[in-house]
């Protein structure tokens, strides 16, 4: 049954495609049952006329026209009764191509509408820039929109503004486009069989207008790590409200039946897809900075490339996702499913990772320092591999085998007398690795982040940019 708009045929239960692979013996058996029901009326057409001949040419005077007419009657209804048949099949025929038809008009309607613009008075300036460095280089200008942020290119370096004045200039109409992504969406439910084309159209649009209409914002040079998620929540103000609704409508589609979620490039800057199912989705190269992936379900999704300072991916479902150069910066994994997720190169500066479930998870070439690695869950399938840095990283409590894991580490993360005790009461073996720097209390939280920051504070070259933000 549809879960949407149920019909008669669902009501009832019937099936609204037949597949034709089973029961193949069946199949056979109508065949022969047709054939011997096409040889018994041609059987009778033949009997009716052969007497409808005879008593014509019998000189017996006997005949009523009753009987004649009886006969003649059933010759034409046995006569006539393909080509009921056949004129029935040809207005079902002709029935199914007029519903097609509207169907796919109204496909190219809602289509068209995903490119609605329309004008309005504006006060608008021309900025100019220079992309490079180099003053050989020629200006360029871009035209700003008074209230709206300027999405100059990373570097650029602004040489003027002309004065603000008023003008007539056309602009993505996002209530038409809303309205068009919703039809889309009924028209997803009522048309199973366009419903990857659906997808593929809304994914299409998510990333084209990302690339046309609204470049993503760039991360302030200089700005602490720790504050990245801050910054990232400022992005939600602005957010394109039409892109945001097609990401969830394809959720729902992929919530159905698993459909191609590329979002490759996408400019999803402060969108809330919280509690989605995004699994399988293609992030890579996307902007993703202060998404809230709360409770999501993103499985499988590859985030190659993608950057996503100041993240939410608390409570986030991620079994197998992949994190190749991903720039994650100060995001947030706290409680995270990241079972068998791997991290290859990615940039993982003070994040947090706190009660991260990482079992499976793989870490190669991973940038942790200044990272919250408290209270994760690890298997004997965890691993921390290869250029794995974790300067300035802390756990304020964690089990033995999280300890073993990270043996080679412990010398460059801070801890208290929590996980002292952990060693001594479970790893004893490993009395030895426990660095003197590790406080030998266990300290509340606020405290315990003075203590870290008070620690990072002694290590050269760790930037303060880097380090923990007090009173959190």
């Amino acid at each position: 049954m549809s879960d949407k708009n149920p019909d008669l045929l669902d009501w009832l239960g019937v099936p609204r495609s037949v597949d034709f692979k089973k029961a193949k013996w069946l199949g056979i058996g109508l065949t022969v049952c047709g054939a011997i029901l096409t040889v018994w009326v041609a059987a009778l057409i033949i009997g009716a006329l052969v007497q409808l001949s005879g008593a014509i040419l019998s000189t017996d005077t006997t005949t009523d026209a009753a009987s004649l007419r009886s006969l003649g009657l059933i010759v034409l209804a046995l006569a006539g009764a393909p080509f009921v048949i056949w004129r029935a099949i040809v207005a079902q025929k002709q029935a199914e191509t007029a519903a097609a038809s509207l169907a796919n008009d109204k496909l190219n309607d809602a289509f068209n509408a995903l490119a609605a613009r329309h004008k309005v008075l504006r006060a608008v300036r021309h900025v100019y820039y220079r992309a490079g460095q180099s003053d050989d280089e020629a200006p360029r200008s871009m035209l700003q929109i008074e209230g709206q942020r300027l999405n100059l290119p990373e570097n650029a370096r602004v040489l003027k503004a002309s004065d603000w004045e008023t003008r007539e200039i056309e602009i993505p109409d996002i209530v038409t486009r809303a309205a068009a992504i919703d039809r889309l969406e009924g028209l997803a439910w009522d048309q199973p069989e366009n419903r990857d084309r659906i997808a593929s159209i809304l994914c299409l649009y998510v990333r084209e207008t990302s690339a046309t209409e609204d470049a993503p914002m760039t991360v302030p040079e200089d700005l602490p790590y720790w504050s990245l998620h801050d910054w990232a929540a400022e992005l939600r103000k602005n957010i394109r409200t039409d892109r945001e609704l097609a990401v969830k409508v394809l959720s729902q589609l992929n919530k159905n039946s698993r459909i191609e979620l590329n979002l490759e490039g996408a400019n999803l800057q402060g969108f809330q897809l919280s509690e989605l199912d995004l699994r399988g989705a293609v992030l890579s190269r996307a902007s993703i900075q202060g998404v809230r992936f709360f409770r999501t379900k993103l499985g499988g999704a590859k985030f190659h490339g993608s950057k996503a300072q100041g993240t939410e991916f608390v409570r986030a479902i991620l079994l197998g996702a992949k994190f190749a150069l991903t720039e994650a910066q100060g995001s947030r994994f706290n409680l995270a499913v990241l079972q068998h997720a791997e991290f290859h190169d990615a940039d993982l500066r003070c994040a947090d990772l706190n009660g991260a479930d990482l079992q499976g998870t793989r870490f190669i070439g991973t940038d942790l320092r200044g990272a919250d690695l408290s209270g994760l869950t690890v298997s004997q399938k965890t691993r921390f591999m290869r250029r794995v840095d974790t300067l300035g990283a802390a756990i304020d409590h964690g089990d033995e085998k999280l300890v073993v894991k990270l043996k080679k580490h412990l010398n460059q993360i801070f801890a208290d007398g929590c996980l002292r005790d952990t060693i001594e009461e479970e790893a004893a073996h490993m009395r030895d690795h426990i660095p003197s720097h590790w406080e030998y209390g266990e300290l509340q939280p606020r405290d315990f982040r003075r203590a870290w920051r008070e620690w990072q504070d002694t290590l050269p070259d760790f930037p303060d940019e880097w380090k923990v933000r007090l009173g959190r």
